[in-house]
């Protein structure tokens, strides 16, 4: 709970905390744009921005961080590029799904999702086939 001079958690916080919670997931947004700054039922908290999963952690701290770097440059290229959902692996293994954030054709942000137990991915891959299947292919 915030004390009285704390910000309350944005809807979207609250959102990306729940979603993780479910799933078991890391989940981060990683803001092109400074939308995150200027609106603030978008406002994060400071992990929520930063691939801060236990291997990513692990790994930056032990001198991958500029291989890290480099890899986030590259699907945020992607992202900009292709403004629609992606996934892959990391250079070293860590699946993740990129949902690019875009309004009037701009990207302003990257959504990252992964880091998930087995038992969550399997109940998420079942709910996107299903979804495509309805014909919501998310264009």
């Amino acid at each position: 709970m915030p004390t009285a001079t704390e910000t309350p958690p944005s809807h979207l916080s609250r959102l990306m905390e729940v979603l993780a919670e479910e799933t078991g997931g890391v989940i981060n947004l990683h803001d092109v744009s400074g939308v995150t700054l200027q609106v603030p039922d978008l406002r994060l908290k400071p992990d929520q921005s930063l691939h801060h999963g236990a291997y990513c952690r692990f790994a930056k701290y032990h001198g991958l961080n500029v291989t890290c770097s480099k890899n986030k440059e590259r699907s945020v290229a992607i992202a900009r590029v292709r403004q629609r959902p992606f996934a892959g692996h990391c250079p070293f293994g860590i699946w993740e799904l990129a949902v690019p954030i875009v309004h009037e054709h701009t990207l302003l942000a990257v959504l990252y999702v992964g880091h998930f137990r087995t038992s969550a991915l399997s109940r998420l891959r079942i709910r996107v086939t299903h979804i495509g299947k309805a014909g919501h292919n998310g264009r």
